[in-house]
């Protein structure tokens, strides 16, 4: 990215044509041309150029929803970033695209709820396995890996407990195994962390959180390499998980003051963390089945990705 990050969200995405600084919300379900001949040219131009936003059809996307996507790709500086309507939409994307029946996948033990949900009941009755590691003992998800695992689902942190995990290892462990990777990244978000440049295969956010802001949109995104993105490609187009234009456009406006509402979040929580540190005898533990998590066990880890 040629400019800083800030600098970046503040100017992206002008429309100059007319002389706005927001673009305009395209709804659209039949697209129009001219002749036959220029609909096989856009179609030759979207199979030269699968991330061009060359479409034939409203599901694929209209400008509004390209836009957004061509910013989280920046942000994200992956190969490219899908939209989905709900960030869950986004977690089921990430599964559905690279997992058949007979195959196995590792799970953070702490993930939201519904991903477990999902994983731990749903998949079981297409035939795919879910075993769940402890984030605080990655050799239980080494012992976990099998010829028939094909994917590793990192949650960092973790929903419920803020656990904090090993990325370099979990990536590494993966690559030595020849395993997929993605990471829920919904609480750090690519301003604080890019898990694509770390070396994960995804990256999910839920855009209902901190690109929208303001609690009146709904929205995914899954940031992806360029090694699987045939794979989601094919899954996002017979899944028909496309985010619309009107929330397209509402997660753009959002996404002007991420920086400066997650820059305050992070202030207020440096403030908590120094003043309950003064606080003798505090100490504020998380059980986790017969495991207690004491606040502040993963700050080594903490500070090497931080910002």
């Amino acid at each position: 990215m040629s400019n800083s990050f800030k600098t970046f969200l503040k100017h992206t995405a002008k429309d100059f044509h007319n002389q706005s600084v927001n673009p305009p919300v395209v709804r659209a379900s039949t697209i129009i041309f001219k002749s036959m001949k220029d609909i096989r040219k856009t179609q030759a131009k979207a199979i030269k150029n699968p991330t061009g936003g060359h479409y034939d059809y409203g599901r694929q996307g209209t400008s509004t929803t390209y836009i957004l996507q061509k910013i989280l790709t920046k942000l994200e500086e992956s190969y490219h970033v899908f939209t989905t309507p709900t960030g869950f939409g986004a977690v089921f994307l990430a599964i559905f695209s690279v997992t058949r029946p007979g195959d196995e996948i590792i799970v953070a033990d702490p993930v939201y709820s519904p991903t477990r949900i999902l994983t731990e009941n749903f998949l079981k009755e297409f035939n795919i396995k879910t075993t769940f590691y402890d984030p605080h003992d990655l050799k239980t998800l080494e012992k976990s890996i099998t010829k028939k695992t094909k994917l590793i689902f990192v949650e960092n942190p973790g929903s419920n407990s803020f656990d904090f995990q090993d990325l370099g290892k979990i990536v590494s462990i993966a690559k030595k195994h020849k395993i997929l990777t993605v990471m829920d990244n919904t609480w750090g978000t690519p301003y604080f962390l890019k898990p694509i440049k770390l070396g994960f295969d995804m990256a999910i956010v839920s855009a209902t959180k901190y690109y929208s802001g303001h609690s009146d949109v709904m929205g995914g995104s899954l940031a992806v390499n360029k090694k699987v993105f045939p794979k989601v490609k094919a899954a996002e187009r017979i899944t028909g998980l496309r985010l619309g234009p009107d929330d397209a456009y509402l997660i753009t406006r959002g996404l002007r003051t991420l920086d400066v509402r997650l820059d305050r979040h992070r202030e207020n929580a440096k403030k908590l963390q120094s003043f309950y540190q003064k606080i003798k005898n505090l100490n504020y533990c998380i059980p986790i089945k017969k495991t207690l998590i004491i606040l502040g066990c993963g700050k080594s880890i903490i500070q090497e990705h931080q910002v």
